[in-house]
């Protein structure tokens, strides 16, 4: 079956052309590449928040993702992967995020280099809905459910990273701003939004005619966990 069929059939068209890429080829792995603006989008909406986290990690940016994640945001691993075995006693945190971002882009950590090429792409069309869960207000409180498909290569190895996201966002003005950030002059503005909360879901399988083809998808826990130092785990 061509590809234009599958992505049409799939629903979501760039994704998932993308993804077939992903899969169906056993050497250094290009998403397709999608015009980048020269400058990070501002978080505006629920939408824009996400896109700027596509611009940072595919520009090596570290700097804008800094003002993505609330005082009090976690990144929840999926109950199924082992990878997030050492954080089922303490949340992944804000400082999390910004250390496993600072490494993947240009630290490096104790297991891994730091990347020589990332590709993300979430869903093209993102539809932002109210927050499911009890006392969210949704004027204040999104979700959006998307997939991902993350593309990284280091001097190591290649990562292909296939999965199910859903981010909770609040708006600016209801959100816990970080003192770092504060200190920078940002205060409430109803006109931004914040990720608060980052539920990892479990990696898409291959499909099975294309499985002989590429090595398996991991989640991206296992990439964040390889990516965060393991003495950051233990403070």
């Amino acid at each position: 079956m061509a590809l234009p069929e599958l992505a049409r059939r799939a629903g979501r068209a760039p994704l998932a052309v993308a993804l077939l890429v992903v899969l169906g080829c056993s050497t250094r792995i290009q998403l397709p590449v999608t015009p980048k603006t020269p400058t990070a989008p501002e978080a505006t909406s629920p939408q824009n928040t996400l896109h700027r986290i596509e611009w940072c990690w595919e520009r090596g940016e570290t700097e804008p993702c800094r003002d993505l994640f609330t005082c009090d945001f976690e990144f929840v691993f999926s109950a199924a992967d082992t990878a997030g075995n050492r954080f089922r006693g303490r949340p992944w945190t804000r400082r999390d995020e910004i250390d496993f971002v600072q490494n993947l882009l240009v630290r490096g950590s104790a297991v891994e280099p730091p990347a020589t090429y990332v590709a993300l792409q979430f869903d093209r069309l993102l539809a932002d809905l109210p927050d499911d869960r009890p006392g969210r207000n949704p004027r204040w409180h999104r979700l959006i459910d998307s997939e991902l498909i993350l593309v990284v290569d280091n001097p190591q190895r290649e990562y292909r990273v296939l999965g199910m996201e859903r981010f909770y966002l609040v708006r600016g003005d209801s959100a816990c701003i970080p003192q770092e950030m504060r200190d920078r002059g940002m205060k409430p503005d109803s006109t931004r939004w914040w990720i608060a909360r980052w539920e990892d879901g479990v990696a898409i399988k291959p499909a099975p005619t294309l499985r002989a083809q590429a090595s398996p998808p991991v989640t991206l826990g296992t990439l964040k966990a390889r990516y965060l130092d393991p003495q950051a785990a233990s403070n």
